[in-house]
């Protein structure tokens, strides 16, 4: 492992900086059911989610029990719970284990999970050589203060034969401006058309780097969670040991500054909760929500089998949760940028021809303008997104 020590306080105090955000970000998601992303609140929560990487389980490990580590998992973790081809013995670690454990007891949240504390960088104090058949990193990695010596912890606790698996968005330290936790990209859509990882005065071929140890299969561009999460997947082979050499990070001086900041965060979420993110949500949003809940306490009916929705926004894909948890499918979905909104069934409205069974279309954004194209185009019903929620509440 290099001695990448030049530099880490400060890559430290950024991380610090970052934290107060990320966890009230995650105080934020639990007390308001997901926010924005209230559409897919169930399914992260539920301890019945399915593997995520069933299909990087190795054939000869199918029916076997599997050791599998999600490092920086966050409290839920994105890799699901439940394999249909192996038997699966999970850790899920983060640096914010113990404000999850917290958030989670404090909203009555019980994923099935409990995560541990460990950062990436200190793996090899926690865990020996070759401890895992499956290791994985999703939107984390960037976190680090030493993305390589991450990666050389990933690979110190894979077992030889064992794949370490990173999925991440491409070059989100830029995305994000190198604000808080983000301090390195991560880029498989590069000229070099290999794994890099880079910031504004590093730039690191990783497949160079580690080719006398690792095989690389690469693959840009993935999606999952219908489209929506889009995300660059790296699968690395571990072909033969590592040697780390050895760890420099100060950990122990470290876990007492983090355990100190931690019970100081936790009095402030228990004392005085500042509730800027609640205030942002969108309204129509909460009142998605609200709708969601009635229309499962009521249990209705309703004669509407088959829906379209304009607009495909946090609104509009909660507007399409909402329908499917009442049994009212949407084949149709549309939004002015077609795929480029982020769901890969979008539309724009000029090309679709298909809604002859369609029972209603909703809109959701461009309000009266796309209501009456909609009208225009020959739809039977078109209705604006707070009548229909209005109708549904009157059932």
């Amino acid at each position: 492992m290099k001695d990448n020590i030049t530099g880490y306080t400060e890559y430290v105090d950024k991380w610090l900086s970052g934290i107060e955000d990320e966890i009230e970000f995650w105080d934020n998601y639990m007390r308001t059911e997901g926010g924005v992303s209230f559409y897919g609140f169930n399914e992260t929560i539920s301890p019945q989610k399915k593997f995520t990487l069933e299909n990087d389980i190795p054939e000869n490990l199918c029916g076997k029990e599997i050791k599998f580590i999600d490092v920086g998992s966050g409290p839920f973790s994105r890799c699901g719970l439940v394999s249909e081809k192996a038997k699966l013995k999970a850790t899920y670690v983060d640096p914010l284990a113990e404000v999850y454990e917290y958030l989670k007891r404090a909203n009555e949240i019980d994923n099935g999970i409990t995560v541990e504390t460990c950062f990436v960088e200190l793996l090899d104090k926690k865990y020996t050589a070759n401890s895992f058949d499956i290791v994985h990193m999703s939107n984390s990695l960037d976190h680090c203060f030493s993305a390589i010596d991450g990666i050389y912890q990933l690979l110190y606790i894979c077992k030889v034969g064992g794949k370490v698996i990173l999925r991440h968005h491409e070059n989100e330290a830029e995305n994000e401006h190198y604000r808080g936790l983000h301090q390195w990209n991560l880029s498989l859509n590069n000229n070099e058309k290999t794994f890099l990882i880079w910031r504004k005065d590093i730039k690191i071929d990783v497949c160079k780097l580690l080719e006398d140890y690792v095989d690389f299969e690469l693959y840009p561009n993935q999606r999952e969670n219908n489209g929506y999460w889009v995300f660059n997947k790296v699968v690395m082979k571990k072909k033969r040991e590592i040697n780390i050499g050895k760890n420099n990070y100060s950990e122990e001086l470290l876990f007492r500054i983090y355990h100190y900041f931690i019970k100081i965060m936790i009095e402030k979420q228990k004392n005085g909760k500042d509730n800027t993110y609640e205030l942002q949500m969108n309204p129509l949003i909460a009142s998605i929500r609200d709708t969601y809940h009635s229309c499962a306490n009521k249990k209705i009916k309703t004669s509407i089998k088959n829906a379209a929705v304009y607009g495909m926004g946090y609104v509009g894909r909660n507007v399409c949760f909402l329908l499917e948890s009442i049994g009212i499918e949407v084949p149709i979905k549309m939004d002015t940028r077609g795929v480029g909104c982020g769901c890969i069934y979008a539309r724009p409205m000029e090309e679709v021809d298909d809604f002859e069974d369609i029972d209603i279309a909703v809109v959701t954004a461009g309000g009266e303008d796309v209501y009456k194209k909609l009208i225009e185009k020959g739809f039977k019903k078109v209705t604006l997104i707070e009548d229909f929620l209005q109708y549904l509440n009157e059932l």
